[in-house]
């Protein structure tokens, strides 16, 4: 009795809860309000996600999360929402979800554990893996998030433990290199001027995304990077631009210090880390010094552009303007990476004037100032006086970066800025828009790790659209300044790793939809269509190698169709050898508003399980006489009756150096699986193709009605609202009849629900002819529906939900 009362006061007590803290180890651990939302909800296919930052998928595929602006209109379908918090002096939102953890105080407690669930309107959804810990979840009829209900059950004193699910909250230790503690521009814990601690490139939690990728290639055009050096991430390829060969060699300190800030290795024990440690660099070494020439610069950006360069950094200026220096730094804008641009990014310079030649030369480099630990534009006699120059400013400057102070590698043993005096082979102090630029560069290279669709232009766009509007300047809106307000000091602001590598991941998964395609599946933009603008949707690689993809509808819409036709299978053996094509179907949507374009792409995935499987290697020797068996699977394993399979021979028969008419011989079969003996010849070779078709031209094999199998049994599904109504019928006898069939029968009847993309969704036992499926909340799509005797398949039939 005295826990039934314990439990009904707490109960009411709920109504007053505005919970900023939560419990642990009986302490009460205070917890600030962010700016931001979490909101679980039905997902529609109306576009609405394009109102959140970010959004996530959950087990059930029409349930989505996501966060929003806490100040943005609540979206529809919502199911349940709480605000973002902060705790202690971390700037970062940590989010509670809908679920929280309970811990029982002794193991027959279940029992209250269910009964005070049950009063809060909460549900408990499994066991934990540790010893008497529970998880629950609010529903929508709970008064309350889940931060404020497990105050609830804590504080009821029933319970040994109780907290909400933070999300967000975790961390890496990010990097273990040696002077990371120093690297203020990756994370600034005040170690020049503690009043601006938190003012870095939040490299930390662009690290947890990415550390790059091997195929995005960072050159570096500078003096030379020391090519061993211990702590570098270098490309094969390299080149030296004074003598035209390769590989490059150092004609300087500076390139390897540059070098450092974008290729470091990281979390490797020693040195510094780089912001792109895994994004290779490429060396183009030129002295630039009195005996260089325009051609050797020239040289410079096309052996980076021809050779796979996707960034190319350069932390150097010229005195005078040069016509071919321009062009090539122009033709690796446009021609680099197969037609998507090469990055070029230039230091602005530090004359505390306007930006130098390159720099300033075409709109599309991406020009970089520097900023010190004070968040301004680095400037003589202000905030810092120990170096006195200053990052060059005006209308070209476009982002900045930190200037002073920075760690990097070094020329080993005795050479480079550090000489023979530690910390050897590292210098502790590189600066200048030198430092500033590299650091560009390295964002530049994590933004194609994460989204290699991305133009040069697009890249640009992404890292000034993101930046961080630091320094207390006045930030404007600016005629061809489209990426938000701008400064003539400080251009859009600090570059900020973790959101462009963010924005990076958006724009790829910008257009809503499913990864897998089969049947006819809608596709429509996360972001909303501004007025004026226009749209067109296009598909490239539309024959990957097992299915064939077609737009369905109007392509200058916010939404299309895309349809998935399984029409040919295609192993094809040409002079005894196998090729399979292989390519990566790709939606883009590219949008226009008369001025701007933009483009939105998403990659498509074969859905596993449907795949065609061959049991054949992919590349073989296949000797004629010699049988060879081919095996394809579909469809999540739904039963398929509709494939066939045509196996051609073409034979040349040679006569001297001229080819003859050949002979062509055509076999068809049927089934999963077939064997093929490739005829012997006494001359010449025999081209085999092999091609296994779906007649249903579908993912999903059954017929579109209802069918009997074995058993006598068929199935017939109608739908009602979110239910599934199915009859089960006898051939020639009335459901009277079949009911006394089913109940005399010593069997067990089951019925499965299987999507034709996600797998087995519904499973039910059968105890009547009618009976009646919840399909709420399920995926939209085709399904397969199963009627099991014993675990065998005695009916089927297709449901369109």
């Amino acid at each position: 009795m005295k826990r039934i009362s314990l439990i009904l006061l707490f109960v009411f007590s709920n109504l007053l809860l505005f919970s900023q803290y939560y419990w642990y180890q009986g302490k009460q651990i205070p917890i600030t309000e962010g700016s931001k939302r979490y909101v679980l909800f039905i997902a529609q296919e109306n576009g609405q996600s394009g109102q959140f930052k970010q959004i996530g998928e959950t087990p059930i595929p029409s349930i989505k999360w996501g966060i929003q602006e806490s100040d943005s209109p609540m979206p529809s379908g919502v199911i349940y929402s709480s605000p973002s918090y902060k705790v202690a002096h971390d700037s970062i939102d940590v989010y509670i979800t809908e679920r929280f953890y309970v811990k029982l105080k002794h193991s027959n407690d279940d029992s209250l554990l269910q009964k005070f669930a049950l009063d809060n309107n909460v549900e408990i959804v499994q066991v934990a893996s540790v010893h008497l810990w529970y998880i629950l979840s609010c529903t929508e009829q709970t008064k309350g998030n889940s931060l404020q209900i497990a105050n609830l059950f804590y504080e009821s004193g029933l319970f040994a433990a109780a907290q909400p699910e933070f999300i967000n909250a975790y961390r890496v230790t990010c990097t273990n290199d040696m002077y990371f503690n120093e690297q203020w521009n990756l994370k600034n814990t005040g170690q020049h001027v503690p009043a601006y601690s938190g003012i870095d490139i939040n490299y930390c939690e662009a690290h947890a995304i990415t550390t790059g990728n091997s195929s995005v290639i960072i050159a570096v055009f500078d003096q030379g990077v020391e090519l061993t050096h211990e702590d570098l991430n270098v490309y094969s390829i390299s080149y030296n631009t004074e003598t035209a060969s390769s590989p490059s060699v150092v004609l300087g300190d500076h390139g390897t210090a540059c070098a450092g800030i974008i290729g470091a290795q990281a979390n490797n024990d020693i040195g510094v880390a780089g912001i792109a440690p895994d994004c290779p660099i490429m060396s183009i070494s030129n002295s630039l010094s009195f005996l260089t020439n325009s051609n050797k610069i020239a040289d410079g950006f096309m052996f980076a552009a021809t050779h796979g360069a996707s960034v190319i950094s350069n932390s150097w200026y010229s005195m005078v303007c040069d016509n071919l220096i321009t062009d090539a730094i122009n033709y690796a804008l446009t021609q680099g990476r197969e037609g998507k641009g090469c990055v070029v990014v230039f230091a602005s310079g530090n004359d505390d004037s306007s930006v130098n030649y390159p720099a300033n030369s075409i709109d599309d480099i991406i020009v970089v100032g520097a900023v010190s630990p004070c968040a301004m534009r680095k400037q003589p006699f202000y905030c810092d006086e120990t170096y006195m120059w200053g990052s060059n400013y005006g209308a070209e400057l476009d982002i900045m970066a930190p200037g002073e102070y920075i760690p990097t590698t070094d020329l080993t043993g005795s050479a480079g800025y550090s000489g023979a005096y530690p910390p050897y082979n590292y210098t502790m102090d590189f600066n200048g828009t030198s430092a500033a630029c590299p650091q560009v560069a390295a964002v530049a290279g994590l933004i194609l790790s994460e989204n290699p669709y991305l133009t040069q232009k697009e890249v640009a766009d992404i890292i000034e659209s993101t930046a961080q509007k630091v320094g207390g300047y006045n930030y404007t809106t600016h005629s061809g300044r489209p990426n938000g307000t701008w400064n003539n000091e400080m251009g859009y602001g600090l570059v900020d790793a973790y959101a462009a590598v963010q924005e990076a991941q958006n724009r790829l998964n910008a257009i809503q939809g499913p990864d897998y395609v089969c049947d006819t599946t809608k596709y429509y933009l996360k972001h909303a269509l501004t007025s004026g603008s226009t749209i067109n949707w296009s598909l490239s690689n539309a024959e990957s190698a097992f299915f064939h993809y077609s737009l369905v509808g109007p392509t200058n819409q916010d939404t299309i169709s895309v349809r998935c036709s399984y029409e040919t299978i295609l192993v094809s053996l040409t002079n005894e050898q196998t090729s399979i094509r292989s390519y990566i179907p790709t939606l883009t949507a590219t949008i226009t508003d008369g001025t701007y374009t933009e483009t939105y792409r998403k990659k498509f995935r074969m859905p596993i399980g449907e795949t065609p499987i061959f049991s054949a290697s992919s590349s073989f020797i296949w000797l004629a006489g010699t049988p060879r068996t081919f095996t394809i699977t579909n469809c999540a394993n739904v039963p398929d009756s509709a494939l066939t399979w045509t196996v051609k021979c073409i034979r040349y028969l040679t006569y001297g150096n001229h080819i003859g008419i050949p002979f062509v011989q055509t076999s068809t079969y049927t089934g999963r699986s077939i064997t093929y003996i490739p005829p012997r010849f006494s001359s010449g070779t025999c081209d085999v193709t092999i091609t296994a078709i779906n007649t249903t031209q579908e993912c999903i094999t059954p017929d579109s009605q209802s069918y009997v199998v074995h058993g006598g049994l068929s199935l017939i599904a109608n739908r009602e609202s979110d239910k599934l109504n199915v009859m089960i019928q006898e051939e020639n006898i009335d459901s009277q009849q079949t009911n006394e069939m089913l109940s005399t029968r010593s069997s067990s009847y089951t019925l499965e629900l299987w999507h034709n993309i996600y797998g087995q969704q519904k499973t039910q036992v059968v105890n009547t002819t009618s009976e009646q499926m919840n399909i709420a909340g399920l995926p939209q799509g085709v399904y397969v529906l199963l009627l099991k005797e014993n675990g065998e398949v005695v009916a089927q039939t297709k449901v369109q939900l």
